[in-house]
């Protein structure tokens, strides 16, 4: 009875480790994203500068992947 309990282990190891290198491969055929922080006041009594602020990242972003 033991052994059968370590044969389903290691079918259960394997069948985890091929998982596992199929799910890295899925990750690196994947598309690249890159996220861009922007801190700055949206609300409140300087809220138009960082609406201001906000909109000239969107723009240069735009500019960029132009």
């Amino acid at each position: 009875m033991n052994k059968k309990i370590q044969q389903a282990f290691a079918v259960a190891a394997a069948a985890t480790l091929t998982l596992g290198v199929v799910s890295v491969s899925q990750a690196q055929a994947a598309v690249k994203s890159v996220s861009i922080a922007y801190q700055g006041p949206l609300s409140g009594g300087e809220a138009q500068t960082g609406i201001d602020e906000q909109n000239a990242v969107k723009f240069a972003i735009k500019q960029y992947m132009a």
